[in-house]
């Protein structure tokens, strides 16, 4: 119970949750907070609010329930077929748009009743929603990943350059000359930049920037009406040159390959979900960056 008050900030919508009336649930309330001496949750901006012994007491318990579960998972079968389960996979912008069309497809097939919940990959955040559970899997690309991590690597993703067809300075090939005077469209964010506007500052091109966005997944609509080009995976590039009249060639300069791998937290590693969520990450990944 305290674990649901906690993370809804709502005994009416706990206690819907839970299955209970609301009146249990403050019943319930009011026993724990007798028993602890403290008032556990106050009304705040936006909700009921945990005071620090809450907190304190809501990350135990949470530990606690979290151990058991998984402990209990790790003896446990798992049949795809007929499960249920919802699995958080966190995920760059390119990855979403290369990989979860194939996802999806595979899963119709080997796992109908499965579902996913894609989140936005943060390197800032990542590793803290793989330690608490919030998450079952990262896909992507990790610089310096964490002891605690587990991983397998699915490909290499070399870059490349994407342009509307027709565009009306670049043929069947894109030399050092021409890339420096082409615009450019760029994905800037504020505390993490993508790989193609870092080469453009290396190259000293930054002045050839003409637009940036935070999310890459606005930019091809944006290439196809406009003679922008855009630096980018040529898992992406390949995806929307197939359905949107767009074009790449390969970059004019040597740029070092990415590895796309998944990422798990070391105490998942035996969990019978975890390790089929793997596999099929590892099948439907490739496929969508190799078709």
């Amino acid at each position: 119970m305290l674990l649901t008050v906690g993370r809804e900030e709502s005994v009416s919508v706990a206690a819907e949750r839970l299955g209970l009336s609301q009146s249990t649930v403050s019943s319930a309330l009011g026993r724990l907070r007798a028993l602890t001496k403290d008032p556990l949750f106050v009304r705040g901006h936006g909700g009921m609010q945990m005071t620090d012994y809450a907190r304190t007491l809501f990350t135990s318990v949470e530990a606690a329930f979290a151990s058991m579960d998984l402990a209990l998972r790790e003896h446990a079968s798992f049949d795809p077929g007929t499960a249920r389960d919802t699995f958080t996979i966190l995920m760059s912008n390119i990855g979403q748009s290369v990989s979860v069309p194939h996802l999806l497809r595979h899963a119709q097939e080997h796992a109908p009743r499965v579902r996913f919940n894609i989140m936005q990959f943060s390197r800032f955040s990542y590793l803290q929603q793989l330690e608490t559970g919030e998450a079952d899997l990262v896909c992507g690309y990790i610089s310096r990943p964490k002891e605690c991590l587990r991983s397998i690597k699915l490909v290499d993703t070399e870059f490349v350059c994407l342009f509307r067809d027709g565009h009306p300075l670049i043929g069947d090939e894109i030399t050092p000359e021409l890339y420096a005077k082409l615009d450019h469209v760029a994905v800037k964010r504020e505390r993490d930049s993508g790989r193609g506007i870092e080469l453009l500052h290396e190259l000293g091109l930054e002045k050839r920037i003409k637009l940036t966005l935070p999310h890459i997944s606005a930019i091809p609509p944006i290439i196809f009406v406009s003679d922008l080009v855009l630096t980018t995976t040529r898992g992406f590039a390949e995806t929307y040159a197939r359905m949107s009249g767009l074009r790449w060639l390969p970059l004019p300069y040597e740029m070092p390959s990415t590895d796309v791998a998944i990422f798990w937290h070391e105490k998942k590693q035996t969990d019978a979900a975890n390790k089929w969520l793997r596999n099929f990450m590892r099948d439907s990944v490739v496929q969508g960056y190799r078709s």
